[in-house]
Parts: C-alpha cells; structure tokens; sequence
C-alpha cells in the first residue's frame, strides 16, 4: 500500500544524509550502524500502527470509497501487510547503510534473488486467493531481507560499521 510504502521511503532517505555524512567523516566509525539501528526503530514506530489500521479498518474505509465487492478482495490483500511492510522497513534501511558506504551491490544482490523468488512464491501461494499474492510477495521480502544481512555481515566493513546492537 502506497500509504505505508511512501512514508516509510521518506523517512528512511534520512539515513541517506546521516550514513553518507557520518561515512566521510570516518568511514570505519560504529556510528553507521547506531544510525542503522535508530532508523528501523523510527520506521518501525511509524509502520506498526499503519499496518494495525490496515488490516483492521481497510474493509470499512475502501467499502464507502470503492464499494464491497472491491473492498472484500482488497481487505483479504491487506490482511498481509505487516509480514511484508516489516521486512521492506528492515531492508529499506539496510539499503541505506551499505549504498552509503558506497556498497550498492549487497542491496542489489538481495533485490536480485527477491526477483527471483516473488514469482516462484506467488506461483505456489496464488491457489490462496489474493492472500497468496501478498504471502509471497512477504516471502520475498524475508528472503531479500535476510540475503541483505547475511552478505552485510559477511563483509568484514560493513561488520566493522555496524558495531553492536545498542
């Protein structure tokens, strides 16, 4: 949903000025990866209260505006939200962190396999219905996610950078 997706991409282009600022000022410093930190809890703070109000008031809100035909078939979508929109919060931010540190390439890498993977899941899930079709785009948000942290671990600057969990 653009109403949860567009806010949380502005808040997190924040992280694009504080990590490129921090990066040149010391391109080995933990403060990266305090910046990391704070950005998800930010967007986490604004994401968890959105995807309340959406899979709980989608139906009455998109009944009076589109209608219920429409507003079954989008409320049963929406329903998925948060196992999309917390991963994309994670991501977007991860993105960030190593673009920054002029490392496009992991975001990119993991984008790449999520590609892959979100027609595979649809494929499998879409016999569910339009939940299917948000199952796995969440299921390719997960794998995205989690191949961003793997290969943002297992190179030892972006390691360095993130520091410790505070």
């Amino acid at each position: 949903s653009i109403v949860a997706e567009y806010p949380i991409c502005g808040l997190t282009f924040a992280l694009d000025t504080l990590v490129s600022h921090e990066f040149g000022r010391n391109n080995t410093s933990d403060v990266l990866g305090l910046l990391l930190q704070r950005g998800i809890l930010v967007n986490l703070a604004f994401a968890v209260p959105v995807c309340f109000l959406l899979t709980t008031y989608s139906y009455p809100v998109l009944s009076s505006i589109y209608g219920v035909e429409l507003a079954v078939i989008a409320s049963a979508f929406l329903r998925f939200t948060p196992l999309f929109l917390i991963p994309l919060v994670f991501f977007t931010a991860f993105s960030k962190f190593c673009a920054n540190q002029m490392l496009p390439q992991i975001p990119m890498i993991a984008m790449v396999c999520g590609v892959v993977v979100t027609p595979v899941a649809q494929g499998m899930l879409i016999h569910l219905g339009v939940e299917g079709a948000m199952l796995g785009m969440a299921v390719a948000a997960w794998v995205q996610l989690l191949v961003v942290i793997l290969l943002t671990f297992a190179k030892k600057e972006t390691r360095q950078t993130f520091g410790t969990i505070r």
